[in-house]
């Protein structure tokens, strides 16, 4: 955020929001089998690609890594949407900066995130009603 204007215009929020998304998947996508924990009893029975691969982790912190890439994606894919929704409110509808930051950024936001948290917390809470 080093420009003057830092956060000041739409286009910047959707991005920092996009940004901010990508970079949670990212980091749950690139630690790969590290959170899985240490013993897995049906590794043979999953038939897995790479079964030999490091495992440093335990059941909790391999929830936390399916978790943040179930929010991370779905935010991220929102958040791509969103943006060509604001160039086609731009430039397709014409629509002014004021009336576009007062009536319509507010769904820009809710909508990616409300996606993210949706597909976040659902599989986990199938997890703890076990």
């Amino acid at each position: 955020l080093r420009s003057q204007g830092k956060l000041s215009t739409i286009y910047y929020r959707i991005m920092f929001g996009m940004s901010v998304s990508d970079i949670i998947a990212s980091i749950a996508m690139g630690v790969t089998t590290w959170p899985s924990p240490k013993i897995t009893p049906d590794v043979n029975t999953f038939d897995l690609a790479f079964p030999d691969a490091p495992r440093f982790g335990n059941e909790h912190t391999c929830k936390a890594q399916g978790v943040l890439f179930s929010f991370g994606m779905p935010a991220n894919y929102g958040f791509n949407v969103t943006l060509c929704a604001y160039y086609a409110c731009k430039i397709a509808f014409r629509m002014k900066h004021d009336t576009i930051r007062k009536f319509v950024e507010p769904i820009f936001f809710v909508c990616p995130l409300a996606t993210g948290i949706f597909f976040g917390i659902t599989p986990f809470l199938k997890i703890i009603n076990r």
